[in-house]
């Protein structure tokens, strides 16, 4: 069985190991003659190269211990290592074994909830176990459990619980579900103004695991406008001005924000009216239109180029005894 193995540059790491071998076979005495590491071809590795020399260290206090040490550890001493050793009868190899690792509950796991992950593994002398989240120096645990009363999203990721005494490890990856966080951010391009008749696109995204289901709906209307992150409006129109809502939801919960487009648009048809203050006083001219932004008035009388006022009102003084024949018509 392989196990791997980790240590930083320059450092030393201890491969815990012990064997047994039967004393007889078949009536035989069975006895060692040599027992080494390797990597590769069979060969002792304080014999292999003068890459090891000096750094490889066979620590073996009793006969079933079988150790190894390799000092000023460096990059290209990345390998699998075996053990062998070899009887007036026979011949052996392996490799440590790994702990296992399980995580409690087994299903899925959703932020808020309570999870232990648990390691075991054979090992002589009994094991001293660490826990680490991978990429993360500092240790997390230093029993064979590690627990999360009420575990975050942000801790999702591998663990790694290694062996003290062998630096042996093995790794689980945890994946916290969640419902969307915070209110989803909501975006409109273009991101200048927005002109009658051109083509608009409503984004909405959020953090959420699993990755949440969008709906878009338009204030006080109950119907859905559509699904998806991306809402497009292809030839928008003034009546689309509004609060725009995007729902984002997962099955572990939602979250809703609201965006308002404002259309821009030329004015509509104008209208006029007049009212008159009393013969002999004057008549005033209102002209109103649908405009975004306000629109800007300016009056002519017919047929004339040079304009008679501007804003929205024109007022006609000392309108007395005007002959019929004298009507005019202003724009």
């Amino acid at each position: 069985t392989q196990l791997r193995m980790c240590g930083p540059k320059g450092s030393a790491v201890d491969m815990n190991c012990s064997y047994t071998y039967p004393a007889e076979v078949h009536g035989k005495e069975n006895i060692v003659q040599t027992k080494f590491w390797y990597v590769g071809r069979k060969e002792d590795l304080q014999r292999k190269s003068s890459s090891y020399e000096g750094r490889v260290h066979y620590d073996w206090h009793y006969d079933s211990d079988c150790t190894l040490r390799i000092t000023d550890l460096r990059v290209e001493d990345s390998a699998v290592y075996k053990f062998r050793f070899i009887t007036n009868l026979d011949k052996f190899s392996d490799a440590p074994k790994l702990p296992s690792v399980s995580v409690s509950p087994s299903a899925e796991i959703v932020e808020g909830s309570s999870v232990n992950l648990t390691c075991n593994g054979e090992a002589n002398p009994a094991a001293t176990y660490t826990w680490f989240k991978v990429n993360d120096r500092d240790p997390l645990s230093q029993t064979p459990q590690l627990n999360f009363s009420s575990i975050r999203s942000s801790e999702s990721g591998q663990y790694s619980c290694t062996n003290a005494l062998g630096n042996t490890s093995s790794s689980i990856y945890i994946n916290v579900k969640y419902a969307p966080k915070f209110l989803p951010s909501v975006s409109v391009s273009p991101s200048a103004e927005i002109v009658e008749g051109s083509s608009v696109n409503l984004t909405c995204s959020s953090d959420a695991n699993p990755a949440a289901n969008y709906t878009w709906y338009k204030e006080n209307e109950e119907q859905p406008l559509g699904p998806g992150s991306i809402y497009n409006l292809a030839s928008i129109s003034s009546e689309d001005k509004g609060n725009y809502c995007c729902k984002s939801e997962n099955k572990h919960g939602q979250s809703s924000s609201f965006l308002f487009i404002s259309v821009q648009y030329a004015p509509k048809l104008p209208s006029v009216s007049g009212s008159v203050s009393g013969e002999g006083s004057s008549v005033t001219l209102t002209c109103s239109s649908d405009a975004n932004p306000a629109a800007n008035y300016t009056w002519y009388k017919e047929n004339e180029d040079s304009p008679k006022a501007s804003g929205q009102t024109f007022t006609i003084s000392t309108f007395v005894n005007w002959p019929q024949s004298d009507s005019v018509t202003y724009r």
